[in-house]
């Protein structure tokens, strides 16, 4: 049922100009709207011969043995969410102030959710199906005291402006995860942005408990900014949850990992990966126990999260017809 939905959003194979795949078009495609950051598939029982929504709940004993699965695709990209049903019809479509990353979960109280990482620092959850904002998270409730504060204010013309833009571009957050307990609900929101930082929220009480300083930029950590050449901290741009181990695991700009306890968030371990390349997306295989990882968009490594230890790397070519790789995703069966 869900292969048969998917194939019928996205297009039929073979064909061009049907289904939402051909709506957003490939990346930088002119009059299109993507990239696209992040999908998601909510699902809803309807009584059958009915064509409203509902839960099961809201469903008689007799109907709900009859009550048919639906299905709803949410697509994200920079600028909007927009939902479509199985025909490829867009059921609504939601403005959104510039995003950057992508989650869905369960909140204990609010219940399904989408969570978007945004350009400005701050973290949007919204209600599954209405999209109504239930909760919003600022990464600016924390201040830091370094020496960036007040640049801005004190700096006038073209040089001022340059690093305004910059702090902002800084404050994307790249990295989000969703902390989950053993029965599957969110507890706490983990986000890094593009200074190192990393912020951990409580929810639902919304509460900011954990920041994160970046960590000191290693040898290879070098770009070119505008003052000259010298080393940068490295950006958090990825992070995931393993919830077997408790474990919450971030990826940085210069290669370099940090594996924290998912209840006090307290610092594991700090490891490197093969390669001193960004660590660019994390995804954690709970059939094998293990924590695939995007390094650049040339390697693939493979960490066994029991040991810490990298058990596993090839170049990304060997599984993409010898072209870099754009994003890394992980489908499992069986697995609730």
């Amino acid at each position: 049922m869900l292969d048969s939905f998917i194939s019928s959003v996205f297009g039929s194979r073979g064909r061009s100009g049907d289904g939402v795949a051909a709506q957003f078009g490939g990346a930088n495609e002119m009059g299109k709207p993507g990239p696209v950051l992040g999908l998601a598939i909510e699902s809803s029982k309807s009584a059958a011969g009915t064509g409203s929504l509902a839960s099961s709940a809201d469903l008689s004993s007799e109907t709900r043995s009859s009550a048919l699965k639906r299905h709803v695709l949410v697509v994200v990209t920079p600028r909007c969410i927009e939902r479509f049903n199985m025909k490829a019809e867009q059921l609504s479509k939601l403005p959104h102030n510039p995003i950057s990353s992508f989650q869905s979960g369960w909140i204990a109280g609010i219940g399904r959710v989408h969570v978007c990482g945004c350009q400005d620092g701050t973290v949007q959850v919204r209600k599954e199906g209405t999209l109504q904002l239930v909760m919003e998270l600022s990464s600016s409730d924390f201040e830091e005291t370094g020496d960036h504060q007040g640049q801005s204010a004190s700096s006038s013309g073209a040089n001022g402006m340059r690093r305004e833009a910059l702090a902002a571009a800084e404050a994307a957050l790249g990295a989000l995860t969703l902390v989950e307990g053993f029965d599957g609900m969110t507890t706490a929101i983990v986000a890094g942005n593009q200074r190192g930082e990393v912020f951990i929220w409580e929810v639902p009480s919304s509460s900011l408990i954990k920041h994160m300083a970046a960590p000191g930029p290693s040898a290879d950590a070098r770009q070119e900014t505008g003052t000259g050449t010298g080393p940068l901290p490295p950006f958090a741009g990825s992070a995931c949850c393993v919830p077997s181990a408790a474990q919450v695991w971030v990826g940085y700009g210069d290669g370099s990992l940090c594996v924290l306890d998912a209840l006090q968030f307290e610092v594991i371990q700090k490891m490197r990966s093969p390669e001193a390349l960004p660590v660019s997306s994390l995804l954690f295989s709970s059939i094998h126990g293990v924590v695939l990882g995007m390094v650049g968009s040339r390697f693939v490594c493979v960490w066994d999260a029991s040991t810490l230890s990298c058990v596993a790397s090839w170049p990304s070519e060997l599984v993409s017809c010898h072209r870099p790789l754009a994003c890394l995703g992980l489908i499992e069966t069986g697995v609730h």
